[in-house]
């Protein structure tokens, strides 16, 4: 339900950002260079803000599930079958530390 809201929230800051990017009067020979140069660039930093927000959140869940997957597999380690898997995992996870060291 809270991605819900966030998509929601989203997509009305996207909604917001790409307004004030089209309000940039370009065109307007009265308005000087350096002040549309600065309220584009005002609303890409924001852009890239809610951007960054959204990658940290995208982080979190990706940790919560990968927390989440690693407990489920250490509770099923005691089952004759499964404990296969994580006993093969266990004894494998040297070798493979061993392949990313470089």
């Amino acid at each position: 339900m809270t991605t819900f809201f966030l998509s929601i929230a989203s997509e009305s800051n996207a909604n917001d950002l790409s307004a004030q990017m089209a309000r940039v009067p370009w065109t307007d020979p009265l308005v000087g260079t350096t002040n549309k140069i600065d309220s584009f660039f005002e609303a890409m930093d924001v852009l890239d803000d809610n951007l960054t927000s959204q990658l940290y959140v995208f982080y979190m869940g990706f940790a919560m599930m990968s927390m989440l997957l690693i407990q489920i597999l250490a509770a099923t380690a005691i089952h004759p079958r499964r404990g296969v898997l994580i006993n093969t995992l266990s004894k494998g996870l040297d070798g493979l530390s061993a392949t990313f060291e470089a």
